[in-house]
C-alpha cells in the first residue's frame, strides 16, 4: 500500500499510544499491532536520522549545550521545509491493516479519537458494529479519509510563522 512518510511517522506515534493504553486485545490483534510497529519502525528510523541531522546542521546550542531550533529562528523555516518535503513523499509499504475489534468481553473498547486519527491509514474497525448500539440501530461511520495536506493546519502554520 502507498503511504507517505508522514503517515508512517504519525502511525508510529499512534501505535505507541495504543500500546500504552493497556487495552486487553485478543492475541491475534496484539500480534498484528506488534508486527506493524516493527515494520513501521524500520521505515521511520531514516526519518529520525534525517531530523537529527537537520537539527545538528541548522540548530544552535541551547541550555546545557543541547542543539535545538527555536520556532522563531529563521533556520526553523528551512528545517520545516526540508523535513516536510520528505514527509510528503510516498513509498510502498507491504502491510496488512490491523483489524481492531469494537467489542471485547461484551464491552465496547474505548480509544481516544486522537489515537484513531493517527492510525487511520493502518486500521480497520471490526465488523460487529451492531453490538455497540443494537437498540438504536445507529450505523457507525467509517473513519474519515484524511485530506493531504490539511489546509487548516497550513493556514495556522503560516499564521504563526
Amino acid at each position: 500500500m502507498k503511504v507517505t512518510y508522514g503517515d508512517i511517522y504519525t502511525g508510529v506515534g499512534g501505535l505507541n499510544l495504543l500500546m500504552a493504553a493497556k487495552i486487553q486485545f485478543p492475541i491475534e490483534t496484539s500480534w498484528e499491532i506488534v508486527k506493524l510497529m516493527n515494520q513501521l519502525d524500520r521505515e521511520v528510523k531514516p526519518l529520525n536520522d534525517l531530523k537529527s541531522q537537520l537539527v545538528t546542521e541548522l540548530g544552535k546550542p541551547g541550555l546545557g549545550g543541547q542543539i535545538s531550533i527555536a520556532g522563531d529562528d529563521p533556520a526553523f523555516a528551512v528545517f520545516s521545509e526540508k523535513f516536510n518535503t520528505v514527509l510528503t513523499q510516498e513509498i510502498e509499504v507491504d502491510f496488512e491493516k490491523i483489524k481492531l475489534p469494537l467489542v471485547i468481553d461484551g464491552k465496547p473498547i474505548q480509544i481516544e479519537p486522537a489515537i484513531l486519527y493517527q492510525l487511520a491509514k493502518f486500521i480497520n474497525l471490526g465488523e460487529n458494529l451492531e453490538e455497540l448500539a443494537p437498540a438504536a440501530s445507529i450505523p457507525m461511520p467509517e473513519l474519515p479519509v484524511i485530506p493531504e495536506p490539511l489546509p487548516e493546519v497550513e493556514k495556522l502554520y503560516d499564521y504563526y510563522k
